[in-house]
């Protein structure tokens, strides 16, 4: 916060409140938690002219500039790349726009390139059929760098991870044919200095268009997982590359048949140390109606899968994450829904499975993000709205300051003792100030059992 923004230093008025705040808390018996976690949705840059273009994309959050503050960089298809450095809790300005034109930016990822300790960026342009990275210099300044590589097709989604075992960050890119018949998978080994060496493009027997990379055969190396079209597009493929080393993938492998591109998100579902995988999927020939599935399969340990579960979850799911997000140790389901223009929440049940679906609006959301953006301790969702130029963002409202999982009165003392010191985790309100509003919002949340 700039000095302007900050408070003056909390008042006689103020110290009774906050006070009155801690007694309330200490005679109140502990509230019972939600079932669901208390989520407030909030749109950045609604209105802004200062962003280039419109149709936000992928969006990938790191430290950008060193202070401790989660950033973000925001892959537009309209064809720049921008910097958002947070400036206080879950505010950002734009630090910085890349125009690409003509090509367009499909993804982004945000890692460290050239082994100097800040992260970096790299995008795969769709059109120029290149890769190019952009250099930070500690400080949250990009230099772009040269682009490098010839795709062979339109370039679609990347990954990005140490393929060849040598400690630094390579890139995977998922590219296709216009028709939706053809594509390959392009590979792009780092030299560790940020230069990228092409490997041979893996063709593949269909088009893929999404992919991730993860190490699901138990052998420390990281395997591919790509899924693709099935000509004309009503159906889909999941499809496994083990890999061997030195950038090097294995032949195709099914994994399963999927109603049209499946998005997979790796996880152990059933706590044996090997990834399983949940995946959603939809018929994109059908419109309305439920038409969406998610998809539950286990690891043998040797990336052999088998379905426990599908069940229907309605129309268009996109993205999908497993995570715990109501703190009570079960791994719940997050999708989102970009035709329905929400993202829906599923609490993980003891006996396994997940339970009634609890619905947060967000405009056209697409792939979802887990960051911390407001410092509170717990992750808050994060995606583009694909019509627009907008950054939607669902936070988490908890009152469980301590982070231990129960709510407390150690809870209301430790938020007073953030609140008086000016923290930016006490910043309830977003509004880059810490008043006697932050208090009362947190005293809300504690009261309402938002755990």
């Amino acid at each position: 916060m700039d000095d302007q923004a900050r408070p003056r230093k909390p008042s006689v008025i103020s110290f009774g409140l906050a006070a009155f705040g801690a007694l309330l808390g200490i005679a109140g018996v502990p509230p019972r938690a939600r079932a669901q976690p208390c989520m407030v949705s909030q749109r950045l840059f609604q209105g802004q002219v200062n962003i280039t273009g419109d149709n936000a994309g992928e969006v990938a959050a790191a430290d950008f500039n060193g202070d401790g503050l989660t950033d973000l960089a925001v892959a537009y298809y309209s064809s720049s790349l921008t910097i958002l450095n947070q400036t206080c809790a879950g505010s950002f300005d734009v630090a910085a726009s890349f125009a690409m034109a003509p090509s367009r930016v499909n993804s982004v990822s945000a890692a460290d390139l050239d082994s100097d300790g800040d992260t970096d960026l790299i995008v795969a342009l769709d059109g120029s059929g290149q890769i190019r990275a952009f250099f930070n210099d500690g400080a949250g300044h990009f230099t772009p760098g040269p682009s490098q590589g010839v795709l062979v097709y339109a370039a679609n989604r990347q990954a990005a991870a140490d393929i060849d075992g040598d400690s630094d960050v390579d890139l995977v890119v998922a590219t296709g044919s216009g028709d939706n018949t053809r594509g390959a998978v392009e590979v792009f080994t780092n030299e560790g200095d940020g230069t990228f060496v092409q490997l041979p493009a893996i063709v593949l027997s269909l088009m893929p268009s999404r992919l991730c990379l993860a190490d699901v055969d138990g052998d420390s190396r990281p395997d591919l997982l790509v899924g693709c079209f099935i000509p004309p597009g009503a159906m889909g493929r999941l499809i496994l590359m083990r890999g061997v080393g030195g950038g090097v993938f294995g032949a195709e492998e099914i994994v399963a048949d999927t109603l049209g591109v499946p998005n997979v998100f790796p996880v152990d579902l059933d706590s044996d140390q090997d990834l399983d995988l949940a995946v959603a999927h939809y018929n994109p020939r059908f419109i309305g109606g439920s038409d969406g599935l998610v998809t539950l399969l286990l690891n043998n340990g040797a990336a052999a899968f088998s379905i426990t579960s599908q069940f229907p979850v309605g129309s268009r799911p996109w993205g999908i994450l497993i995570r715990d997000l109501d703190s009570d140790g079960l791994a719940d389901l997050i999708l989102s829904r970009y035709h329905n223009s929400r993202v829906e929440f599923r609490p993980g049940m003891a006996g396994g499975g997940f339970g009634p679906v609890v619905t947060f609006d967000m405009p056209h959301p697409q792939d979802l993000v887990l960051a911390d953006l407001d410092h509170d301790g717990f992750d808050d969702i994060v995606s583009g709205d694909f019509f627009t130029a907008n950054i939607e963002v669902l936070f988490r409202q908890s009152a469980d300051v301590q982070t231990d999982g129960v709510l407390s009165v150690g809870d209301v003392f430790e938020f007073l003792e953030a609140w008086f010191s000016r923290e930016v985790r006490a910043d309830r309100n977003r509004d880059c100030r810490i008043t006697i509003d932050d208090l009362f919002r947190f005293l809300e949340t504690w009261f309402g059992g938002c755990k």
